[in-house]
C-alpha cells in the first residue's frame, strides 16, 4: 500500500529560471561553473511539468535580461539557454529588481503561484530590505541553487523568509539530475510517500 495522508502537489506554478551570467567561467575542466550552471538549468527544464506549468529564462549581469518570457515550450526555452554566454561580473539585485527582467516586476505577468529559481555563484544584496519587502507582497517563494559556494546570509535570508528551499555547494561531481528533482519536487510541494505490505505468515 503507498500511503501519503499529507500529500498535497501543486503542480500549477510559474517559474522563472534566473541565470547569474557572472558566474566563474574560467574554472578548470571537466565543467566551469557556468556550464555547471546550464546543464542544471537543463534538468530543470527536463523535469518541469510543462501541461500544468509555465517557465521562463532570464538572466542578468549588471543589467537584467528576458530570454524566454513565459512559455510552456520546453524546446524554447532550451534553445534560449543554449544561446546565453557568460559575462566577467554580475549585481545579483538585478535578479530581483528593475525592468525589464527583474522577477518582482516581471513575474507578475505569471499566471499562477509564483516560483523564482535563482543559480548563482553566491553575492550580497545592496538592497535586500526593499528586496524581501516586496518578494513577500508579490508571494514570491525564491529557491536558490549555489555554484562551487556556500550560500550568502543576504540569499538564505531569502529563502527562509520567503517559503523557499536552496541547495549549495554545487560542483561537478554532484549528480545535477537529483538536485534538480529535490528543488522541482520542493517547489510543487511533493512529499515522500510510505510503502507498506503485509507478510502472509504460513
Amino acid at each position: 500500500v503507498l500511503t501519503n495522508p499529507q500529500q498535497n502537489i501543486q503542480s500549477n506554478k510559474s517559474f522563472d529560471l534566473i541565470f547569474d551570467l557572472g558566474i566563474e567561467s574560467i574554472e578548470n575542466a571537466p565543467l566551469t561553473r557556468f556550464q555547471i550552471a546550464q546543464n542544471l538549468i537543463k534538468q530543470l527544464i527536463l523535469l518541469s511539468d510543462t501541461t500544468k506549468s509555465e517557465l521562463s529564462l532570464t538572466s542578468y549581469d549588471a543589467i537584467n535580461y528576458i530570454n524566454q518570457g513565459f512559455t510552456n515550450s520546453k524546446v524554447a526555452l532550451l534553445s534560449a539557454l543554449n544561446t546565453i554566454t557568460p559575462e566577467t561580473t554580475s549585481i545579483l539585485d538585478q535578479a530581483f529588481l528593475n525592468s525589464p527582467a527583474g522577477c518582482i516586476e516581471f513575474m507578475k505577468k505569471s499566471q499562477f503561484d509564483k516560483i523564482a529559481i535563482l543559480i548563482t555563484d553566491g553575492a550580497g544584496l545592496q538592497n535586500k530590505s526593499e528586496i524581501l519587502n516586496k518578494l513577500q507582497s508579490e508571494n514570491i517563494k525564491v529557491f536558490v541553487l549555489v555554484i562551487g559556494k556556500p550560500i550568502s546570509s543576504d540569499l538564505l535570508d531569502i529563502v527562509n523568509q520567503t517559503g523557499g528551499a536552496f541547495y549549495d555547494n554545487i560542483n561537478s561531481k554532484d549528480d545535477l539530475i537529483l538536485i534538480a528533482k529535490y528543488i522541482y519536487s520542493s517547489a510543487i510541494n511533493f512529499q515522500p510517500s510510505i510503502i507498506s505490505w503485509d507478510v502472509p505468515f504460513t
